[in-house]
């Protein structure tokens, strides 16, 4: 990175460290194999480039530039006579406010902390998320439109809770029965139960999941079950 580097280094800003006293949380041993990687990578999501790696020798100062170089490389011209001027590929702006390698990053409307092992909603949309419910819990009304905006957000949410998906399906049922997008009813009891747990499982995403509770870990307990003509018949091992 001292010698090739992006025309835009000087703009990357210093990585950011939490304080010493935070703990390292331990990850858990995972039933998939994962290659170590102890260089770092880079992954592109639509238009979300992130990059990550261990903090070893000069993975950081390597891992920061990277992005910005490829980026460079890309959108350089294909010749030196070429004359038709071209804009920076790289979004200046977007480098100058997210570009920042930390250990706690919010990326495709994650806020990871790589260093407690946590993954959780971003404060602004468990807020605006919440609020949304309880605006419909108030008025005991809603409409098709709304619904669907909250139930979007929702299945968001269930990436990181799965089994919270069950309590989206009676949601799901009512938004699509009703016959117009605006048009505004009475929420029923079982909808509102189904609303009032999820501003539980809202503040449960806000506070932060475990990174090893949603990834393939290796099983510490197995259970069988099969059929008995009464009651139900098992076994543990």
């Amino acid at each position: 990175p001292r010698e090739i580097h992006s025309a835009h280094a000087h703009l990357i800003p210093p990585p950011c460290f939490l304080d010493d006293e935070v703990p390292f949380a331990p990850a858990e041993p995972l039933q998939v194999d994962v290659p170590v990687n102890i260089h770092g990578k880079a992954d592109c999501y639509v238009d979300d480039i992130g990059s990550i790696c261990l903090d070893l020798h000069d993975n950081v100062e390597r891992c920061r530039q990277a992005v910005p170089l490829a980026i460079d490389l890309l959108g350089r011209p294909l010749d030196s006579t070429d004359s038709l001027p071209r804009d920076d590929l790289l979004a200046v702006k977007k480098l100058l406010g997210e570009g920042q390698l930390a250990e706690c990053k919010t990326f495709t409307g994650w806020s990871i902390d790589t260093r407690r092992m946590l993954v959780s909603l971003p404060f602004g949309k468990f807020s605006v998320w919440s609020d949304s419910i309880q605006s419909i819990l108030d008025t005991n009304y809603s409409c098709q439109r709304d619904l669907a905006k909250i139930i979007g957000r929702l299945n968001h949410t269930c990436f990181i809770i799965p089994q919270a998906r069950h309590f989206i399906s009676r949601i799901r049922h009512f938004a699509d029965a009703l016959p117009t997008p605006r048009h505004h009813v009475s929420i029923p009891p079982p909808i509102v139960a189904d609303l009032r747990i999820w501003l539980e499982f809202l503040q449960y995403a806000a506070n932060g999941i475990s990174i090893n509770n949603i990834v393939f870990r290796e099983p510490t307990h197995e259970f069988g079950a099969d059929a008995c003509q009464f009651g139900i018949g098992g076994f543990s091992i």
